[in-house]
């Protein structure tokens, strides 16, 4: 946010690592790393505490002039983020209710001389972004990648870079996109993972993916799914078996889990094809560096052009070109043509109701994809 020009600060958006990182550095500028009595009041989610109380001491610290100080800070956090929306019709009269509305009143009419305000927390905008921004307050948006983004990892690969430069830590490129692998979406783990990586490194101080490897085991739905995907790509079978029954197992409700896991594989399968069809006409290209030179030799409007004729995989990572190359080569082109309607029939009786186990489904499917002969 760079160096304070108003007295209104919010601190927003769906990540919640971001959120509070961002937040802590915010109210150390502004009341400093260690501020003296008075110079900050902080307001923080707890479980004894109901959300319309929170709120009201908040107001009331922002009424209270600072004593015998020049500026007062008062941080408003909340972790499970923020439900009610200001003004929304039909919303309950209670004090809880209310709340929210007075705070957004009291910042529209002008905090007192000397008092600045911080709000952090998952989806803060919606309840105050507006009075915030007519008050002339920052609203600083923390939003971790979608992965129905087709982009998505080279924006989660851009955050791990930024985090990492600001804890210090150098990452080679094959590591960041390990750690894109391992992590998915989840931004919650990446500041543990670097410090980790970084303790690791020591005086070496570069992280390898050789490190990433090693050190960062992949958890969570999307991480599932980059693990069944690694298996289906090495083509061995009794690892895809494992890793679909890992992944299932984990969540508490499988047949939930099962449409992701279609999406991820549909997605691999369409990229290992272009890979074979690119291959195919361009004999030349007999290797995985090869491959990775060629993707990264091409002009912009040669790039342009593999795009519009559907060949994505030229914006991919280097190293995961380097990943693909063989596991594009363990498929034949008659069976990566195969597979991508099969997937598309499977993820439509999915969403249509006509799967009635949507698991037993998945697993019949991914033996006939991966199993030989």
């Amino acid at each position: 946010m760079g160096a304070p020009e108003t007295a209104i600060f919010l601190v927003a958006g769906n990540d919640e690592a971001a959120i509070e990182a961002e937040a802590k550095a915010l109210v150390a500028r502004l009341a400093g790393a260690d501020p003296e009595p008075g110079a900050l009041e902080a307001f923080r989610e707890r479980d004894d505490l109901a959300s319309g109380e929170l709120l009201q001491q908040t107001i009331a610290a922002l009424l209270a002039p600072p004593f015998l100080l020049e500026h007062k800070t008062v941080w408003l956090h909340k972790t499970s983020g923020f439900a009610m929306e200001v003004g929304k019709k039909g919303a309950a009269k209670s004090a809880d209710a209310q709340a929210p509305a007075r705070l957004a009143e009291v910042v529209s009419a002008g905090l007192p001389p000397g008092i600045r305000l911080v709000v952090s927390g998952p989806g803060a905008e919606k309840t105050f972004g507006d009075a915030f921004r007519q008050a002339g307050g920052q609203v600083k948006l923390c939003q971790k990648p979608d992965p129905k983004d087709r982009n998505w990892q080279a924006a989660m690969a851009g955050l791990i870079r930024t985090r990492a430069k600001e804890k210090g830590v150098v990452l080679e490129s094959e590591a960041v996109e390990c750690l894109v692998d391992a992590l998915g979406v989840d931004t919650l783990r990446l500041d543990g993972e670097l410090e980790k990586l970084a303790c690791h490194a020591g005086e070496r101080k570069t992280v390898s993916a050789s490190d990433v490897l090693m050190l960062c085991r992949g958890e969570g739905g999307e991480v599932a799914a980059f693990a069944l995907q690694e298996a289906v790509g090495q083509r061995s079978l009794p690892a895809v078996w494992g890793e679909l029954q890992a992944a299932l197992e984990r969540e508490k409700d499988p047949e939930a889990a099962v449409l992701p896991l279609l999406r991820g594989l549909h997605g691999q399968f369409r990229s290992l094809l272009q890979i074979r069809v690119f291959l195919q006409e361009h004999r030349e290209v007999h290797s995985a560096e090869v491959l990775k030179r060629c993707a990264e030799s091409l002009s912009g409007e040669a790039r342009a052009e593999a795009l519009r004729r559907g060949f994505e995989f030229v914006t991919f990572h280097p190293f995961r070109l380097q990943k693909m190359y063989p596991m594009a080569q363990r498929y034949s082109g008659t069976e990566l043509v195969r597979a991508i309607p099969l997937l598309r029939d499977a993820y439509q009786k999915c969403v249509t109701g006509g799967a009635s186990n949507k698991q037993v489904l998945l697993e019949d499917l991914v033996v006939r994809l991966v199993g030989k002969g």
